[in-house]
């Protein structure tokens, strides 16, 4: 049975954080599409690496109200990211772009099940997931530092 404490968290993460969540969700797989736009034309617009940037933020400190701390831990990995990408520390690669959309795609599977009326759990091997998928956006961070020499990719639309 569910006691008054746990209904009332339960009707404060649907009124206050699921639909906030899932509209910068929408918002973030938009603009991953028009980076991905971007990528193939050759051309990248630092705005839509800024907007993506603020998405995630926005995300992490809803979820962080919430202690959700699954969804703060990636969306801080993703975020760490985007800044390098929007500050020029790191290039758009094909491989930064997968990854961008492998984080989004966590995070909105994560939301998903928050959203369902069932009491949330997450079973260990997604938990694990999750952990390895933080550790790929940390290394690509990282590398990131030491430039895209090695990788075989070039520069951004290039």
């Amino acid at each position: 049975m569910v006691d008054t404490g746990e209904r009332y968290e339960r009707e404060r993460l649907e009124r206050e954080f699921l639909p906030e969540a899932e509209e910068r969700l929408d918002a973030l797989a938009a603009e991953l599409q028009a980076l991905r736009a971007g990528r193939v034309g050759g051309r990248i617009d630092p705005q839509t690496v800024n907007t993506l940037f603020r998405h995630v933020h926005s995300l992490k400190g809803l979820a962080g109200i919430f202690d959700l701390q699954m969804v703060v831990n990636l969306a801080h990995d993703l975020e760490d990211l985007l800044d390098r990408l929007r500050t020029g520390r790191a290039e758009v690669t094909d491989g930064a772009l997968t990854l961008l959309e492998e984080a989004a795609s966590a995070l909105s599977r994560m939301v998903l099940e928050l959203s369902s009326r069932a009491a949330p759990r997450r079973a260990d091997s997604d938990r694990l997931d999750s952990v390895a998928l933080g550790e790929r956006l940390r290394g690509e961070t990282a590398g990131a530092l030491q430039g895209s020499a090695g990788t075989g990719e070039g520069p951004p639309g290039g």
